[in-house]
C-alpha cells in the first residue's frame, strides 16, 4: 500500500487487515492534512490483476477529495493495523514538533509518502518519507522578496 499526495483507494469495508532525512523505517517511529493517495487491494498475495476492483478512490484526481473528519478515517482504513497507525503518529508529530522550532526554511507543496508491502499482511513494517521538495525555499529568500514587492 502506498499514501502520498496524489489519487487515494481505501478498502470499502473499512475492515483492518527518494530517501530523504525525513524519513520513518519499520518499528519504534511513528494529523495529515492535504492530497492523499492510498491504494490497497483486498488481497494480500501478488497477483495477476492490480486492477482497481475492491478499492474506494479519494483525492484530487478522482474529484473526491476527504474532508477533514473523513481523512483520519481513510488514513486508518489503508494503514489496517494499530502498529503502523502508531508509526505514523509518532512520525507526524515527531515532525510537526520539528517545523514548530524551525523557521529556516519554508516547505510549500511538500507531501508525505506512506508505503508498505500489503502482500506481507499485518506485519509489514510502515514506511514514512517526506518528498517533493519542488518549492522548498529559504526563509531569508522569502522575506528578501516579499520586502522587495512591498509586502
Amino acid at each position: 500500500g502506498q499514501l502520498d499526495g496524489g489519487d487515494a483507494a481505501a478498502r470499502r469495508d473499512g475492515s483492518e487487515g527518494g530517501h530523504t532525512p525525513l524519513e520513518s523505517r519499520g518499528e519504534g517511529e511513528e494529523a495529515l492534512e492535504g492530497d492523499t493517495e492510498v491504494r490497497h487491494h483486498d488481497d494480500r498475495e501478488p497477483q495477476a490483476d492490480y486492477s482497481d476492483d475492491g478499492v474506494e478512490n479519494w483525492g484530487y484526481k478522482p474529484g473526491r477529495d476527504p474532508t477533514a473528519e473523513e481523512l483520519p478515517t481513510v488514513i486508518q482504513r489503508f494503514l489496517r493495523t494499530e502498529s503502523r497507525i502508531r508509526q505514523a503518529r509518532v512520525f507526524t508529530a515527531g515532525l510537526l514538533a520539528h517545523f514548530r522550532l524551525q523557521g529556516d526554511y519554508v516547505f510549500m507543496g511538500s507531501s508525505l509518502l506512506f508505503a508498505y508491502d500489503a502482500a506481507l499482511g499485518d506485519a509489514a513494517p510502515l514506511r514514512v518519507s517526506m518528498i517533493d521538495f519542488g518549492h522548498a525555499h529559504a526563509m531569508a529568500e522569502m522575506r528578501a522578496e516579499a520586502a522587495a514587492e512591498g509586502r
